[in-house]
């Protein structure tokens, strides 16, 4: 798990580079501090009208956290219609460690990734292609890669190749975190 949080470190700064200008007054996670660490998490239930139309995959939300650690300005980065407020809501009722700078509990913007998915075939397959498009952006990209990282053992040689492929990728970033999930997953 603690592997998993350092790509995703790696995840929030790359998505964050792609939206440079912050909220007013919110430091940025992963950029001027650390993420806030979730105390209370639940996982989006997976809409039925998206799974009954075989919908998936996972929604990219800019999230404002305010100085108790609460959810109060969330927007859709990335997503589908479909899935985008089952997101929302499950984001909504999490609650964070509240971020302290010098004895001051301050606001923190942090991007998240919430993923539906029917089966944990379906996640490693909708992730391995999401991480070999060169046409996606690199964040994105790094976003499949930590999610392949959990795939569960009947999935890890599948994983592994694609892993291997894209720890030559022509992008640095990308590279990067397949050869750290291969150090996470295995060979």
């Amino acid at each position: 798990m603690r592997g998993t949080l350092g790509g995703m470190w790696m995840i929030l700064a790359l998505l964050l580079q792609a939206n440079p200008s912050p909220a007013p007054g919110a430091l940025v996670a992963g950029k001027d501090v650390a993420a806030p660490r979730k105390l209370a998490a639940r996982p989006a239930p997976f809409p039925a009208t998206a799974r009954e139309h075989g919908i998936h995959g996972f929604v990219v939300l800019d999230v404002i956290v305010n100085e108790v650690g609460q959810p109060v300005d969330l927007k859709v980065v990335r997503g589908n219609p479909f899935l985008n407020e089952a997101a929302i809501q499950a984001v909504k009722s999490w609650q964070y460690e509240p971020t302290v700078v010098d004895g001051a509990s301050r606001r923190v913007e942090v991007v998240e990734l919430i993923g539906f998915y029917s089966s944990p075939a379906e996640k490693v397959e909708t992730n391995t292609k999401l991480a070999r498009d060169a046409k996606e952006p690199a964040a994105l990209r790094v976003a499949a890669i930590a999610e392949l990282v959990p795939a569960p053992p009947k999935h890890r040689k599948r994983v592994v190749e694609a892993l291997t492929v894209l720890a030559k990728d022509p992008d640095a970033a990308v590279r990067t975190a397949a050869a750290r999930a291969l150090e996470q997953v295995g060979p």
